[in-house]
């Protein structure tokens, strides 16, 4: 458990907004806060930060090399990758004949 506080009661039939923030402070000690309707409700500190969640510490593979790729440039290449396909596409179609030799086939049927 990372923190206690005194039981709440919510006004009944209201409306109320909670607000929860858990951030690392500059000594790079992890704090809680809850507020209520704007009054705090709850604040904690642990001594030890967050460490953005739970880390695997994978140093090596496949995984390391996609979480490097830079996603600014991941939707150029997707849209290249599209282009190129539709080009080898039209190229085997053309050059290939394949209408030709579908056709030919269906009309000696």
């Amino acid at each position: 458990m990372l923190a206690k506080t005194d039981q709440v009661s919510l006004p009944a039939g209201k409306a109320f907004t909670v607000e929860g923030v858990c951030v690392n402070d500059v000594a790079g000690r992890a704090r809680l806060t809850m507020r209520l309707n704007g009054n705090q409700v709850l604040e904690t500190t642990r001594t030890d930060s967050l460490d953005n969640g739970v880390q695997a510490n994978i140093t090596s593979g496949p995984l390391v090399w996609i979480a490097n790729i830079n996603l600014d440039y991941a939707g150029y290449a997707i849209v290249g990758l599209f282009f190129a396909s539709w080009l080898i596409a039209i190229a085997v179609w053309r050059f290939g004949r394949i209408e030709s030799r579908w056709s030919a086939h269906l009309a000696s049927d």
